[in-house]
């Protein structure tokens, strides 16, 4: 296919000089031209604290905030779920330490609701547990080198009894790399390309769809290898998108991508807004976070109308209907000051969710304090400074048009004509677009334009893009985005399609190996195709030819050191006793799970008495931190 790209994401300059990373063909080297979409890089990618409950859920059958409560996921393009990012620290990894510990004990205080077979039978029990649950915590099959490692955990706690052996199997499993990673490295199927398994396509469109890990049925498609086929996927897709589970994705991204999700404690100062009660907000909060539904396309979501059914939003807003997500109280409500409105707020939001074009930070030394509040002027008036001082003017004009045209509406969403006794001037401008420059009054006719956009069409496609697969568009992935967005443009397809169309990619049953490496089995999780020497965690392992696959993963990183997780697995049909050499960015200084002999940055590490025998098939893990 060929493709010619919109280029979102690139970095543009306008000719006032203010920075941004948008749309268009603009570009000092002008339009990429494609001859095919590309798959992205193989690579583990951590659970979110999210995905982390999610999954905890639905292991056990309880609530969990345990992953709530963990270091914070940190934030690319406005999403928490980029693989490149999701490491972990020391104190995350002691956070899920806790967190497993205590898991398991609140799980095995009712042990016959976990255990289905009869703990009399000891060890005999303990296996069937461990074959059971362990499929389900890992989403794959467990190979006897699994068994033979969990029953030997067993082993250790049974000693005080069955349940306190159970109970240190379910601690281990949770911190094992299998549970909080999701494997995206595939087979070897040639020419640098790798094929996911099964297993790993039921455990992406699990996520995906549904934030969790995969149901009875979807395992079942990948138990029977129906997941290779891509009119399966499609078919499991449709299912799950029609399933009430699929809500909570939907609602995530949401108001991931409006930047609503710190909402419910948005501070709104209680003499300008105080009858914007806890039920208002409540009430708010549940009318955006339902807004979005697979049956809506992106012209839908803009400017459809909407009845304010909830009788506490309708008294509140004092009117009934409203149109598209612009409209919304929440969406409103957070992109404004505690005393106030914000075109800067507002504005920014269309230019960087809508649009993609990210602006850059202010320069040091410029003053960030809104205007103070004026009764005798209205919020347009005050903002006025910014198309006078040159400083501001040349960012804020691609900022303050858009936003002065949802002056209609207050800090709190509510619809006014008037603001301090002044007649509100809600007309606006958006400039510096491909194919969406133009005025309009009013967040009606903002709606309308952005509906219609081929940019902001694009723009929610690389949104839905970033979100589902949990990658920033490089140059190796940007056909695969610019063709999905091609394929979206100016049509009236409902979100769903969208979704469906994201699971039918190159990108969703194919990854590609790092290019240039000498042995692409050798390839680590990064997600960035680097070269091999510019690896934090040093170069590429000698591990003895093709028998065995060898995945480093970046946990924690600074100035003078990192820790690294490596994952190695026997892809031969023989058992083996599995030794790796790897040249060090710097002096090893901790190991675990593994012993390790060094020469210089050299270091040959081998497996200790629980892992070092690797059936075929079978992976084990080991950590191990440097010193530069």
């Amino acid at each position: 296919m060929m493709a010619r790209i919109f280029c979102i994401g690139l970095a543009v300059l306008t000719a006032g000089g203010c920075t941004w990373f948008g749309s268009g063909d603009n570009r000092p080297d002008g339009p990429v031209v494609c001859t095919e979409p590309i798959p992205g890089p193989r690579r583990l990618r951590r659970l979110t604290r999210v995905e982390y409950d999610n999954t905890v859920r639905d292991l056990f059958g309880i609530e969990s905030k345990w992953g709530e409560a963990m270091v914070a996921d940190v934030v690319v393009n406005g999403f928490d779920n980029n693989g490149d990012v999701l490491s972990i620290s020391p104190v995350l990894a002691d956070q899920m330490h806790k967190a497993a510990e205590k898991i398991s004990a609140t799980v095995t205080s009712d042990l016959p609701s976990l255990v289905s077979c009869a703990p009399a039978d000891g060890r005999s029990c303990a296996e069937t547990f461990i074959r059971s649950f362990g499929e389900r915590a890992f989403r794959r099959p467990i190979t006897s080198s699994d068994v033979e490692r969990y029953l030997a955990i067993y082993d250790v706690g049974a000693v005080a009894g069955f349940k306190s052996g159970i109970e240190l199997v379910v601690t281990a499993a949770l911190q094992s790399p299998f549970f909080l990673y999701r494997s995206e490295l595939g087979v070897d199927v040639g020419d640098n390309l790798y094929q996911l398994t099964p297993y790993e396509i039921a455990t992406e469109l699990s996520y995906f769809l549904w934030g969790s890990i995969p149901d009875q049925e979807l395992v079942a498609a990948a138990r029977s290898g129906d997941l290779s086929d891509p009119e399966e996927i499609a078919a499991q897709a449709r299912r799950m998108l029609a399933s009430p589970k699929a809500a909570h994705v939907l609602e995530r991204f949401t108001v991931q991508w409006l930047d609503t999700d710190s909402f419910a404690v948005v501070p709104k100062d209680a003499d300008a807004f105080a009858d914007f009660t806890a039920d208002v907000r409540a009430a708010m909060d549940r009318q955006m976070r339902s807004f979005m539904t697979p049956a809506r396309s992106f012209q839908d979501l803009m400017t459809a109308p909407y009845e304010v059914n909830d009788p506490v939003l309708a008294q509140f807003y004092g009117d009934t209907s409203r149109s598209g997500l612009l409209t919304l109280g929440a969406v409103l409500a957070t992109h404004a000051h505690p005393n106030g409105t914000s075109p800067i707020h507002r504005g920014k939001l269309v230019r960087e969710q809508l649009l993609c074009q990210t602006l850059q930070p202010p320069p040091p030394g410029l003053n960030f304090q809104p205007p103070e509040v004026d009764p005798n002027s209205t919020t347009r008036e005050r903002f006025a400074q910014h198309a006078e001082d040159p400083s501001c003017e040349v960012c804020h004009r691609l900022i303050d048009p858009i936003g002065f045209g949802f002056e209609h509406f207050d800090g709190v969403g509510r619809y006014r004509t008037e603001e301090n006794g002044l007649s509100v001037d809600a007309s606006g401008e958006i400039v510096a677009t491909s194919a969406t420059d133009g005025t309009f009054t009013g967040v009606d006719e903002l709606s309308q334009s952005l509906a219609s956009s081929t940019d902001a069409q694009a723009c929610f496609s690389l949104q839905w893009f970033r979100y589902a697969y949990g990658l920033e568009e490089d140059q190796q992935t940007r056909c695969m985005a610019d063709a999905l967005a091609e394929q979206f443009a100016g049509r009236e397809a409902s979100i769903e399609e969208l979704l469906v169309a994201l699971t039918q990619t190159e990108h969703f049953r194919y990854r590609l190996g790092r290019s240039g490496d000498a042995d692409p089995d050798d390839d680590g999780p990064s997600s960035t195709p680097t070269p091999p020497d510019s690896l934090p965690g040093g170069d590429p392992p000698d591990n003895g030819g093709d028998v065995l696959d060898v995945q480093i993963a970046t946990d924690s990183q600074w100035p003078t050191g990192s820790c690294h997780t490596a994952t190695v697995t026997n892809r031969g049909n023989e058992a083996i006793d599995w030794t790796i050499t790897r040249t060090l960015p710097g002096q090893l200084t901790s190991v675990w799970g593994a012993t390790a002999t060094t020469n210089g940055n050299e270091a040959t590490f081998a497996g200790v008495d629980h892992n070092n025998i690797l059936e075929p098939a079978a992976a084990t893990s080991f950590g191990y931190c440097v010193e530069f």
